[in-house]
């Protein structure tokens, strides 16, 4: 008898350990580099390169075509907060998610400043009998395909490979549009690799059909190489002192400080 009690609790003491070890996993592979900390309402750049909401907010310049911190690549839309990594972080992590959300929550309140509020959803045992509900939260949210690589867009959406090659073409350049809110992002997706990761080490989906079978898309995508924003320009101080200084295009309507709630672009360049 005791000998029985003891395996059990040998048993119960290693299945413990793993789950710490996995949960320590999670939290090393979705931490924001700019914070240093757990993600909190997690956005995605287009580059993938993936930070809290308010770390991208505040690291984005208000005149200026903005870059990762991480890589420097040029964008110019403020990425919405991605609801499938929400979910993933409150179900997988949701004691420590629940201690970013009161430690931002104290410094929203002291900015003066407030995100989209978003409900932790409850606890989810990574492997256990709750997992489809885990699997529903990060499929593909177009078609609900699980396999292969997933996309994070501006708008939040994740796409898996069949889904997100669905391209507009102007003026011979290509944009990507979302299938699931059809807004437009002129950025060749690039694959989000945590999350592809994740989803990979934990769930079968051997009976799905792989990537191989769908095709990418050839083409060439606008780059953003403006170091302005469009209708803003470098003028010299008028006073003489030498300086430079950010001036508007007086035919062109400019937002500073303001980004749009419907395509993310900041500074808004255009009448809205």
């Amino acid at each position: 008898s005791n000998r029985l009690r003891l395996e059990l609790r040998f048993i119960i003491d290693e299945q413990a350990m793993a789950a710490v070890s996995e949960r320590r996993v999670i939290e090393e592979d979705f931490s924001c580099p700019v914070c240093l900390s757990l993600l909190f309402k997690p956005v995605v750049l287009p580059c993938a390169h993936h930070m809290c909401f308010w770390c991208a907010h505040f690291s984005m310049t208000s005149h200026k075509v903005s870059t990762c911190p991480l890589c420097r690549a040029k964008y110019h839309l403020q990425p919405k907060i991605c609801r499938s990594l929400h979910n993933l972080l409150g179900m997988t992590l949701w004691n420590l998610y629940v201690a970013r959300e009161q430690e931002t929550a104290k410094e929203e309140k002291s900015r003066g400043v407030e995100a989209e509020e978003l409900p932790v959803p409850p606890a989810v045992e990574v492997g256990g009998s709750e997992d489809q509900v885990l699997r529903q939260a990060l499929q593909c949210q177009k078609c609900g395909r699980l396999r292969g690589a997933k996309y994070v867009l501006g708008c939040g959406h994740v796409l898996g490979k069949c889904c997100v090659y669905n391209v507009s073409e102007r003026g011979g350049k290509l944009a990507t549009v979302c299938r699931v809110c059809s807004l437009e992002y002129p950025f060749r997706p690039a694959v989000y690799a945590p999350l592809t990761a994740f989803i990979a080490s934990h769930f079968d989906t051997s009976r799905e059909a792989p990537d191989s079978e769908f095709p990418q898309v050839e083409g060439e995508f606008p780059p953003v190489e403006l170091s302005l924003a469009q209708g803003m320009r470098v003028e010299r101080d008028a006073e003489g002192s030498g300086k430079l200084k950010i001036a508007l295009d007086p035919d062109e309507a400019v937002s500073l400080g303001v980004g749009c709630d419907g395509c993310g672009m900041f500074p808004i360049v255009g009448r809205r």
